[in-house]
Order: structure tokens, then sequence, then C-alpha cells
């Protein structure tokens, strides 16, 4: 026997045996809860937009402690416009006019 029937009749077994899905699928049934999937969409939309907005409060938490935390600066000019950035106490040095 040359490998190529030996292919052929393997395939041929295996493609007539429907899978253990297969068998247990009910069209009617999964019909029916995919309908009723669709009834939680909504409260699904609102726990996922729940949890976004706690994970964005937490990374703005952690990034505010990271940088304005001890020994940091908002630098402004004499017109008092702050500037955007905040300055760590050892980037800065003193300055004399």
């Amino acid at each position: 026997m040359y490998q190529g029937e030996l292919y052929k009749k393997s395939v041929e077994v295996e493609v007539g045996l429907p899978s253990y899905w297969q068998r247990g699928f009910d069209e009617v049934e999964n019909n029916q809860r995919m309908k009723e999937e669709l009834n939680f969409t909504d409260e699904l939309r609102d726990k996922v937009l729940f949890k976004m907005v706690q994970y964005k409060n937490l990374m703005v938490h952690s990034y505010n402690r990271r940088v304005v935390g001890p020994a940091t600066y908002e630098l402004s000019p004499v017109n008092g416009k702050p500037i955007s950035h905040t300055w760590h106490a050892t980037k800065l040095c003193k300055y004399y006019i």
C-alpha cells in the first residue's frame, strides 16, 4: 500500500464521523440563546465602560503620584502663566542674575 492510498482511506473515515459538537448542536436552542444574549448587551456595555473608567482613573492616579510627588515643582515665568511640565528638584539648579 502506498502512502497516498493510506491517506485517502484515513481521510474518508475521519470526514464520515461527526464530532461531539456537531452531534450536540441544536439550531432552535442556539437561536433562542442568541436572542437572550442580545438582551444583555446594554448591561455588558455598561459594565465594560465602568471598568474602563476605573482603569483610566487608576492610571491617572499612578501617573500623578509618580510625576507630582515630593521634590517636584511647577515653574512659572514672571507673568504668572504656569509652564505645562513639572520639574524634579534634581534637574533644577540655582541661577543667579
